[in-house]
């Protein structure tokens, strides 16, 4: 349990993570893990929808479920004078489902909807393909609300199966902040978790590096457009890696603030873009290293060469003495907002928890970011950035840049791929 006590204001906020999501669901029910916990504020066993949503109103207070791909997350909050009657809908929620088919029918209906809809966005479509293309085959690739195929072969059994396997409190991490004390919580956690399933925990999700060997581009072709979303990158170190500390300066100084290289070249000299930026993700056993941009379809192969070359000189020459004081500085100055509130410090230490941290890694993190030197951000960078070795997924029009994209240096292998039909990852 994590508890953040602050008494100046009389509200309560509570996070339960469940260690379950999309990538622990079985093939072929990919989405099921999503349905199953939307639906669980939407009626219970006792109350219908509309209820349990009047009731939830009447208090003030708010309940949702959100599911990823390794944690499912049970997010609530309400004012102090009402935290019994809201601590009983959100036990009600967790431990008395009902299912209906009825609404099982209407949030499958609108969880099609939502998927059809994601190709009418190109930055949501271009960045759901990159993760699936980088991450595929691991489990880690599975869309977080399924297919259109999975979705509808969804049935209520599935939901109670999905229910069993994640809700379970063998991998409960409760978190709550505000007006609230550590016995209030773990009397409450005490009293779900008598009647929460008492199944097995999900086994921890493996992800394995699957990099292509080259660039490889992978055009998802939509007719007339005017702009492109391009993300590319690469699988990475974890977040207990030794090196990752010298890497996230590096990623702080090629492309983690609108002062970045990426923004200065991509964006400011040559206007291509109105934002470029990178990013290194860190998760408890894999991790990867990402960069965007969204040029004009005139800019889009000189954007995409540049970004290429920018990502080859990182490696190259590295950053340089100035580079790195300023990085570090900016990640210095940036830390005391990411706690200057009870929920923020409360998210950081459940990030800690989730992770797999070092207890201490709050009151450690600004002398092991000032502690980085040239050197190490520079022996990082070229041990594991791979300027060769990347995913590219681009939202364009295929049939205008393709052949300039082949002749790219460095470009191995260029797909395309129709936006509106089902991936395909032979």
């Amino acid at each position: 349990m994590i508890v953040v006590e602050d008494r100046d204001f009389p509200a309560i906020s509570t996070e339960l993570h469940f260690h379950s999501g999309a990538a622990t669901e079985p093939v072929g029910k990919e989405g099921v893990s999503y349905l199953a916990g939307q639906l669980l504020t939407r009626g219970t066993k006792r109350r219908s929808r509309s209820e349990f949503a009047q009731t939830i109103e009447t208090l003030g207070s708010s309940l949702y479920v959100m599911v990823g791909r390794e944690f499912t997350t049970v997010d609530g909050s309400t004012l102090t004078a009402n935290k019994d009657q809201f601590c009983d809908l959100m036990h009600e929620a967790l431990t008395e489902p009902s299912f209906e088919q009825s609404e099982l029918d209407k949030l499958k209906r609108l969880t099609l909807a939502e998927i059809e809809e994601r190709r009418d966005n190109d930055e949501a479509l271009a960045q759901h393909l990159f993760y699936q293309a980088l991450y595929h085959p691991n489990a880690y690739a599975r869309p977080v609300k399924g297919t259109a195929e999975s979705v509808a072969a969804i049935t209520r059994e599935d939901l109670f199966q999905a229910y069993e396997r994640c809700f379970t409190p063998k991998h409960m991490l409760a978190a709550a902040c505000g007006d609230i004390n550590a016995e209030t919580l773990k009397q409450q956690c005490d009293r779900l978790s008598s009647k929460l399933p008492q199944s097995a925990a999900c086994e921890g999700v493996t992800v394995v590096a699957n990099d292509p060997g080259t660039i490889r581009v992978i055009l998802v072709d939509k007719p007339k457009r005017a702009q492109t979303q391009i993300f590319l990158g690469h699988m990475s170190v974890n977040v207990h890696h030794p090196d990752y500390f010298p890497l996230a300066l590096g990623n702080t100084v090629f492309g983690g603030t609108f002062t970045a290289r990426l923004s200065h070249e991509i964006r400011e000299k040559r206007g291509w873009s109105y934002g470029a930026y990178s990013y290194l993700i860190g998760r408890r056993n894999h991790g990867a290293f990402v960069y965007r941009f969204y040029p004009a379809m005139k800019d889009a192969v000189a954007a995409l060469e540049l970004g290429l070359q920018l990502n080859q000189d990182l490696v190259d020459n590295g950053v340089t003495e100035a580079e790195l004081t300023a990085a570090q500085s900016y990640l210095v100055n940036q830390f005391p907002f990411r706690l200057q509130t009870s929920r923020k410090k409360m998210r950081e230490l459940l990030r800690i928890q989730l992770l797999g941290l070092a207890e201490n890694y709050l009151e450690t993190y600004i002398s092991r970011i000032q502690s980085v030197t040239p050197e190490s951000t520079n022996h990082a960078l070229r041990t594991h950035l791979q300027p060769k070795d990347l995913t590219v997924v681009m939202v364009c029009t295929a049939d205008q840049i393709a052949e300039q994209i082949r002749q790219i240096p460095g470009v191995g292998e260029v797909q395309i791929h129709p936006y509106d039909q089902v991936w395909d990852h032979s």
